[in-house]
């Protein structure tokens, strides 16, 4: 594997995972937020647009690496042109970076989703009047953990897909 391989492979799992990040938590917050505060359609025609345009620019950012590797000359100026890691491929490396961030964002998601879930279950069946108001913190995290669930089950599908680009 060359250098230049190695600096596109860096640029796309950061692209990736900040991707990732934006589709579990900041949309998911954004929606909630809107659904506290009462906001109407409008609202929600805002965050599909401005989500849409984040996620456009960082699919740009995954698809033309290469261009840009090529253009700032990022990986001119090493000694040699190739490192040995022990004849990966490139693919292989993109399912371990995702199995990897799902995986750790399923760990970071699941203790707080069994407590939602937990304070829900608490509510129904208590002879108190015990109000769950936390619907929406439920549905956030249902959403992450089924995201990266649904994401370590094509993590092979999605680390050809992002070999090929």
């Amino acid at each position: 594997m060359r250098y230049r391989d190695i600096i596109i492979l860096t640029i796309k799992l950061s692209a990736t995972y900040a991707m990732f990040q934006y589709l579990v938590y900041a949309i998911p917050q954004q929606v909630m937020f809107n659904h506290t505060i009462n906001i109407d359609s409008t609202g929600y025609g805002h965050l599909v647009l401005g989500a849409l345009s984040v996620l456009l620019v960082f699919w740009l950012i995954i698809y033309f690496t290469p261009w840009f590797v090529d253009n700032l000359r990022l990986a001119k100026g090493f000694k040699e042109e190739k490192i040995d890691l022990a004849g990966m491929k490139e693919s292989s490396i993109y399912r371990a970076a995702l199995i990897i961030i799902c995986l750790f964002i399923l760990m970071t998601n699941s203790p707080e989703l069994i407590t939602q879930v937990y304070f829900r279950f608490k509510a129904d069946v208590s002879v108190d009047n015990i109000t769950y108001n936390n619907d929406e913190n439920l549905f956030y995290y249902v959403v992450q953990v089924l995201m990266s669930i649904i994401v370590l089950g094509n993590a092979g599908r999605i680390a050809r897909w992002f070999a090929k680009v």
